[in-house]
């Protein structure tokens, strides 16, 4: 459910700002006027994350922040499981936490406790740590008076979707380093070293071959057209990060991302086993099962996968089951409309996504390793090639200037 940020003026002109949970502005406003509270400025929490995620830090210093929540959040469900009053567990998390950001979000959030907010509310104003799938089963906790297991729950997820995303970025990092440093390697060698030594050959009026001349056309081209390149490239990036922001673009971009041979399998199979594990939390959490699919769809990265889960939410608001519209999506595997049928027939639907969260998973690594298996070979190939181009390109002309 959306989260709303206002400004607003009480009945005897005493302003106040705070957070509400409501579908629509409307509702939001309808709310807080039935509580006598005037609004001058509202803005949607969850709306001013999306539209900053895109330039958000790297993935590195993302999983970070994500294994630190984790962490956070086990120390929390420990506490309140152990009795301890809810702003006593914030105070401690507030000393113990080592990202500064973080313990800022925890103080901010004992304050609001302490003034009537709910911990989901409170929680909700610091998108950036907490977003919509942490603070919907915070908000379901709250209202089944199972706080401590919903956030023990939190917990294990965070460090399921950490696990997950290490082993994905373990898979791609070696490729991108052969890459990058290969690329660096012959673009040394065309810019600084190939001129030099061509500048001696054509001192001494030596014929250059066929080879040669392409290799000199091509360390010419880089050294005068450099600027040009690189202001096309920042560009092109500039481009794709303006095309990101649209919902268009965001579709064409994860439309592609799953259409690339081998890694697309892999974006996809990532994306589905974090919908079943993220839909299993929150079915467990207390939620029904269309507010869960709303809070999967927001947290869900690739959208194509969101607009394919937006069309299982119309279906199962008109009456159907959850299997049907999947297996008629067309994004998600068959076994995964097959296994969520028959959890929906033994009533333990969060059990068997479990299931096939654990199952994509392994087929994750799997994937990753035949990933490696391709790319590292082709990779060295590909590189061995192009310097062994180069070299043999300069050597040739050097053995006939020494015959000469």
């Amino acid at each position: 459910m959306p989260v709303f940020e206002y400004q607003a003026m009480r009945t005897g002109g005493e302003p106040v700002s705070g957070i509400v949970t409501a579908d629509s502005p409307r509702q939001a406003r309808e709310q807080l006027r039935g509580k006598d509270i005037y609004v001058t400025s509202l803005k949607p929490l969850e709306q001013q994350a999306r539209q900053t995620s895109l330039w958000r830090l790297p993935s590195s210093l993302t999983g970070r922040r994500l294994r630190d929540v984790g962490l956070a959040t086990r120390q929390f469900a420990t506490m309140l499981g152990s009795g301890l009053p809810l702003t006593e567990v914030l105070d401690v998390l507030i000393e113990q936490v080592e990202d500064r950001r973080l313990s800022r979000a925890f103080r901010d959030a004992r304050e609001k406790v302490t003034r009537g907010y709910t911990l989901a509310d409170a929680l909700a104003a610091h998108p950036a740590y907490f977003d919509s799938l942490y603070v919907g089963m915070v908000r379901a906790g709250e209202a089944t008076g199972h706080l401590d297991e919903v956030l023990g729950q939190i917990a294990e997820f965070c460090q399921k979707e950490y696990r997950m995303r290490s082993r994905v970025t373990a898979v791609l990092t070696y490729p991108c380093v052969l890459l990058v440093f290969g690329s660096a390697v012959v673009v040394f060698l065309l810019t600084f070293v190939v001129p030099r030594i061509t500048a001696v050959l054509q001192e001494n009026r030596v014929r250059l071959p066929t080879s040669t001349a392409i290799l000199v056309g091509i360390a010419d081209f880089l050294h005068a057209a450099w600027p040009l390149l690189l202001g096309g490239l920042a560009a092109g990036l500039f481009a794709f990060r303006a095309a990101a922001r649209t919902e268009w673009g965001r579709w064409a971009i994860d439309s592609a991302k799953l259409r690339i041979p081998v890694v697309g399998e892999l974006f996809r199979k990532q994306a589905v086993a974090r919908f079943a594990s993220t839909l299993a939390a929150l079915l467990r959490s207390g939620l029904p099962a269309l507010e869960a699919l709303t809070i999967v769809r927001q947290v869900i990265d690739n959208q194509v996968i969101a607009r394919s889960i937006r069309t299982v939410s119309e279906a199962v608001t008109a009456g159907q089951d959850i299997s049907t519209p999947l297996r008629s999506a067309g994004v998600f595997p068959p076994m995964v409309a097959h296994m969520v049928a028959t959890g929906e027939q033994s009533g333990h639907l969060e059990v068997v996504l479990d299931k096939v969260a654990r199952e994509l998973d392994e087929e994750v690594d799997l994937v990753g390793q035949r990933l490696i298996a391709l790319l590292e070979p082709l990779l060295i190939i590909v590189m061995g090639v192009i310097l062994a181009f180069i070299v043999l390109s300069v050597i040739q002309p050097i053995l006939e200037l020494s015959n000469f």
